[in-house]
């Protein structure tokens, strides 16, 4: 998946992709009620509901929560909101190949995780970080560097 002007190396689904249990078998009726929405307003209702839901916790450990973990503890790092808000999209009726989790740094070098949503048509994501309420373009995120990406079906990598 493109991210801004940078364009991936796939990999092998088994790579990462694989160790990350995508499922998550419960839509909140706030989500279910947007399921026919516009998709940018899909994507603004599963970013709210996350990041007001759920609190940010900084890991220990690089342990990936499923989304039922995450959704039950109601905490998690940027990579757990990511799985979760992925897992809430799916649900809805989003294409895996139009989703990513996107793991890098952000312009001060720390480690941080965006979801990356392709709108269909569009050649450019949107990004849904735990940080900030407003969703962007990835080409307006020059303060996020991806170093990978991966959903359900594969994994890639970004060079440069």
């Amino acid at each position: 998946m493109r991210f801004g002007d940078r364009n991936p190396i796939p990999l092998p689904t088994t790579q990462l992709s694989d160790r990350v249990d995508w499922n998550f078998a419960e839509t909140p009726p706030e989500i279910a009620a947007v399921a026919d929405a516009d998709p940018l307003d899909q994507l603004r209702a599963v970013n709210d509901y996350v990041t007001t839901t759920c609190a940010y916790v900084e890991d220990v450990i690089d342990h990936w929560k499923s989304p039922t973990e995450f959704f039950a503890a109601k905490a998690g790092d940027c990579e757990d909101h990511c799985v979760g808000k992925y897992a809430l999209l799916r649900n809805i009726g989003w294409a895996a190949e139009n989703l990513g989790v996107f793991a890098g740094r952000d312009i001060d070098g720390v480690g941080h995780a965006v979801l990356g949503a392709r709108i269909d048509g569009d050649d450019d994501i949107q990004l849904l970080d735990n940080r900030t309420p407003i969703i962007r373009p990835s080409a307006q995120a020059p303060w996020f560097t991806p170093f990978f990406g991966v959903n359900e079906d594969t994994s890639w990598f970004y060079l440069g």
